[in-house]
C-alpha cells in the first residue's frame, strides 16, 4: 500500500515546512506539493507533525520483558526465560516501541553468565530472523553488550561485578554466535588498555558499534580509546562517569567526551538520570550533532504491580514517585528508567525552548519551535541512525536502511504526532507510526 499524508508540517533536516508526504514501495517518494498518486491511500496530517522514526539504541526491555532474564512474574516477583516467554514478548514490546513513535530498537544486555546471555542472545536472533520483525511494530535490529566488558566494581552502577569479563575477541565471537552476527553495539571501558584497545580495533573494523560506560578512565584513556574506533560514551553523566577537575592526563572521562568532536554522547532525558541543567550544557558544548537520546528502559516501563525485582542478584524497586527504577537501599543508584521516546522527544523539546540556567553555562537562552523540533528530531532519531549506520544506502553498512530523515529516497520510517502545550510544556503524542512505509499502529 502506498500512501499519501495531505498538508502535515514536516520536520525536515534543515527546515519545518508544511507539505504533502508521499509514501512509495516503503520509500519517501516526494514532499512538498503532491499530485494525485494512483492507488495511495490518502491521510490528513492536517495539526500532525511528521518526524523520522526514533531510533533507541540502548533500551533493556519493556512490557514485562528483559532481553536477558525473560519475562517478569509481578505475583512470583521472578522472570521466566522460556522460550515461550521470548516468542510472546517480542511482539508486544516492538508494538510498545512503535507506540512511543520508535523504529528501529537495539535491545541492551546486562552483565549475566556467559550461557545466559548466549540463550537471550539467541532468542533475539530467533525473533530477527522472523519475517514479523518490522510488522509488530519496532523493527529489531541487534544487541548492545552492555554489561559484561566492564571492569572497576566501583563503577558498576546496577550491573552486578561477579559477571565482568575482560575484553577478549573469543568472548565477544561466543557470543556473537548465539546472536548469529546480531551484535551491533559493544561497551568496552579503556580500563582494561592493551585488551580493550585490542577488541575495539577489532569490532570497529567488522562494523561493530563500539562505546563506553561504565567507566572512570583519565581523558588521554578516553582518547586513545577513540582513536582506535570508540564512538560513543554510554548513559553519559549518568551514575558511574568518571570527572576530575584537576589537570592530570587531561581530566577524565567527562572532559574528554566535552571535548573530543568524534564521539557521541548518549543522555538518558527522563529528568532523573541527568538534570535538565546538564542536558543543556552538553548540549551547548558538544552541539546536538553529537548528541543520541536513549532511554535505558527496563523491563517494568508499561507495567503496572511491580514492587521489587531481582536480576542477577541485584535488588531493585521503583523509585517513591514511580518515574524511574533505583537499587534497594541506594537511591542514587539508578536501575534504569522506565521512560518511553516520545516522552524523551517531549523532555528534550521543552528543556530547549525555554529559559535556563545551567551548571557550566550561566544561562541558556529558549530556542524557537521549529529549531528546538529539528534538535530533538536530531537527538531521537537522526544521529542514532549515522552512528551505527542505518542512514547509508544498501550494501554500505551490515545496519543499511538509509533512514533517520525524511528526504525524498528514503526508507519511510515516519511518526506522525500531535503537539500539545506551550514553549517549556509540550508533549507530542504519537498517532500513526510507519517502518519501511507501513503502519504498525
Amino acid at each position: 500500500m502506498n500512501y499519501i499524508i495531505r498538508r502535515v508540517r514536516i520536520v525536515g533536516r534543515h527546515e519545518v515546512s508544511e507539505g504533502d508526504l508521499l509514501i512509495e514501495n516503503g520509500r519517501i517518494a516526494a514532499t512538498g506539493k503532491v499530485g494525485r498518486a494512483s492507488g495511495a491511500k490518502v491521510i490528513s496530517g492536517a495539526g500532525l507533525y511528521a518526524l523520522p522514526g526514533f531510533v533507541d539504541i540502548h533500551v533493556h526491555g519493556g512490557t514485562g520483558l528483559d532481553l536477558t532474564c525473560g519475562r517478569f512474574d509481578a505475583k512470583r516477583k521472578r522472570f521466566d526465560a522460556s522460550p515461550a516467554a521470548y516468542t510472546e514478548g517480542f511482539p508486544r514490546l516492538m508494538k510498545h516501541f512503535a507506540r512511543s513513535g520508535v523504529t528501529r530498537v537495539m535491545l541492551a544486555t546486562i552483565a549475566a553468565p556467559m550461557k545466559e546471555l548466549e540463550r537471550a542472545l539467541s532468542r533475539m536472533a530467533d525473533y530477527i530472523a522472523d519475517p514479523l520483525n518490522g510488522r509488530h511494530g519496532a523493527r529489531l535490529e541487534g544487541a548492545l553488550i552492555e554489561g559484561t566488558f566492564i571492569k572497576r566494581p566501583e563503577q558498576a552502577g546496577a550491573q552486578n561485578p561477579a559477571n565482568f569479563r575482560a575484553p577478549d575477541r573469543r568472548v565477544f565471537e561466543r557470543l556473537n554466535r548465539a546472536a548469529r552476527g546480531h551484535i551491533s553495539y559493544v561497551n568496552i571501558v579503556p580500563e582494561f588498555g592493551k585488551a580493550a584497545d585490542d577488541l575495539t580495533r577489532d569490532l570497529a573494523g567488522l562494523g561493530v558499534l563500539v562505546g563506553a560506560g561504565h567507566t572512570a578512565c583519565d581523558a588521554d584513556e578516553v582518547l586513545r580509546s577513540v582513536r582506535n574506533g570508540t564512538r560513543v560514551a554510554i548513559h553519559f553523566l549518568n551514575g558511574p562517569t568518571g570527572s576530575s577537575f584537576k589537570p592530570f592526563h587531561g581530566g577524565n572521562v567527562v572532559e574528554a567526551v566535552l571535548r573530543s568532536r568524534k564521539i557521541y554522547a548518549e543522555l538518558i532525558c527522563d529528568g532523573w538520570h541527568v538534570a535538565p541543567a546538564y542536558v543543556r550544557d552538553v548540549i551547548e558544548r558538544k552541539g546536538i550533532g553529537r548528541i543520541i537520546v536513549v532511554t535505558d528502559a527496563m523491563f517494568a516501563t508499561g507495567v503496572q504491580g511491580v514492587r521489587s525485582f531481582t536480576i542477577m542478584g541485584n535488588e531493585g524497586v521503583p523509585a517513591p514517585t514511580g518515574q524511574y527504577l533505583q537499587l534497594k537501599g541506594s537511591e542514587q543508584t539508578l536501575f534504569g528508567s522506565v521512560l518511553t521516546m516520545s516522552r524523551a522527544f517531549s523532555n528534550v523539546l521543552n528543556w530547549l525552548t525555554q529559559d535556563m540556567d545551567g551548571v557550566w553555562h550561566a544561562r541558556h537562552r529558549a530556542w524557537e519551535l521549529d529549531e528546538a523540533l529539528r534538535a530533538a528530531a536530531r537527538a531521537c532519531a537522526t544521529n542514532a541512525a549515522h552512528v551505527t549506520g542505518m542512514d547509508r544506502p544498501a550494501g554500505s553498512a551490515t545496519l543499511a536502511r538509509d533512514l533517520g530523515t525524511i528526504e525524498p529516497g528514503r526508507c519511510a520510517d515516519v511518526v506522525l504526532a500531535a503537539l500539545k502545550g506551550k514553549p517549556g510544556d509540550w508533549r507530542i503524542q504519537v498517532r500513526q507510526t510507519f517502518v519501511e512505509g507501513r503502519p504498525v499502529l
